[in-house]
């Protein structure tokens, strides 16, 4: 039996979220955990009170959030622990890899095959995401075109056409165990220089966490030194007209990032 850890940053607690990803389709093979690292706690009122009013429109990212977000409905504690996740506190240190290596250190992640880190704002509209992915059926593209290797060891949505080969955000990645070994168990993150522990508010600015985007420079240095970067692809986004600062993979989007990537081995 393999087994996949998925590994989501508690922040904003979206019902939609929690409860669809334990009821997504796995192949017969595959086992799942489910973990939610929380900087903050869901049972807060600001959890509820900052989604008040949030703006409608007919484009995907206000469908995304009407769908995600729809009747102000937010599972408490007891909730997730029932919906199958297993609920771990953590300080607000780091977003991102802040988090998963706040995961890697309370866990053993070499009993799994696969880890998926990603952000609890993930939006999920397909529920053979995991199917498609495990199941090694997932379309994918590098730069060239159709890109048929299955041996990836980090599969990513990512990627902008500017960016680095195997750019990965940290807001979601499906990571080999492999691939999390290469890396020394855990993520080097260098100096963020922003430190949230204790803050319960969203920042209303959007470079308030600017220093948090910094922490993808250790590891693109490290996929540059291993040369696992000059293997990469991309999923076949699922809609033409998705902006450029979200991330659109088959199956699930996720707020302000752009097109999905991957890297393989060689």
């Amino acid at each position: 039996m393999k087994r996949i850890a998925i590994v989501a940053g508690g922040w904003h607690f979206p019902m939609h979220f929690y409860a669809t990803v334990p009821e997504l389709v796995l192949p017969p093979e595959w086992k799942a955990d489910y973990f939610v690292v929380t900087h903050r706690s869901p049972d807060l009122a600001v959890v509820r009170e900052e989604k008040l009013g949030l703006p409608m429109g007919d484009d995907f990212v206000s469908r995304a959030d009407y769908a995600m977000y729809c009747g102000l409905v937010f599972p408490a504690t007891q909730v997730l622990h029932h919906l199958g996740w297993e609920v771990q506190e953590a300080p607000n240190t780091c977003g991102d890899w802040g988090f998963f290596n706040q995961w890697l250190a309370q866990n053993d992640y070499t009993v799994y095959d696969v880890v998926l880190n990603c952000h609890d704002d993930t939006y999920i509209y397909e529920d053979k995401l995991f199917m498609d992915v495990l199941g090694e059926t997932a379309e994918l593209y590098d730069r060239a075109g159709p890109c048929w290797k299955k041996d990836w060891l980090v599969l990513g949505n990512g990627f902008y056409r500017q960016a680095p080969q195997a750019y990965v955000r940290g807001s979601f990645e499906f990571w080999k165990r492999a691939m999390i070994s290469k890396l020394g168990g855990n993520f080097e993150l260098g100096t963020t220089a922003l430190d949230r522990t204790g803050l319960t508010d969203s920042p209303k600015d959007m470079d308030a966490l600017s220093p948090w985007n910094y922490i993808t420079e250790p590891v693109e240095g490290i996929s540059s030194s291993t040369g696992w970067q000059t293997k990469s692809c991309i999923c076949l986004p699922t809609t033409a007209s998705a902006s450029m600062w979200w991330k659109v993979s088959v199956g699930s989007s996720t707020g302000r990032a752009a097109l999905p990537g991957a890297s393989m081995k060689g």
